[in-house]
């Protein structure tokens, strides 16, 4: 029997580089998971940029870098289970309740 020698098959480029779509795609980063020391009871941007999420959890105030997602401030000064924590329409406030019937108020510059 006579066999005819087979070359090397081209291997086939992969059509979606080329396309203009997949720059698009690229610029979306993975999702930030961050664990919390409790249940999350209320969440809250910053009117103004960089627009950070003010996140109350457990006994706490935490508050996240707009662009980075990096913990940037925590306010632990707390009695009981904070609640609702809240900025002012400027920025540059911030207030939140607990258990115990206490609001506070807290400099949104200050570390």
């Amino acid at each position: 029997m006579d066999y005819k020698p087979v070359g090397v098959g081209k291997t086939v480029r992969n059509a979606r580089r080329g396309l203009p779509e997949a720059g698009y795609w690229k610029k979306f980063q993975s999702p930030v998971l961050v664990k919390e020391y409790g249940m999350v009871t209320s969440l809250e941007f910053s009117p103004i940029k960089p627009h950070d999420l003010l996140v109350t959890a457990a006994m706490r105030l935490q508050v996240y870098n707009g662009r980075t997602s990096q913990l940037k401030k925590a306010i632990t000064r707390f009695h009981g289970q904070a609640r609702s924590g809240s900025y002012r329409s400027d920025g540059k406030l911030i207030v939140a309740g607990d258990d115990t019937n206490i609001v506070q108020v807290f400099d949104g510059a200050s570390r």
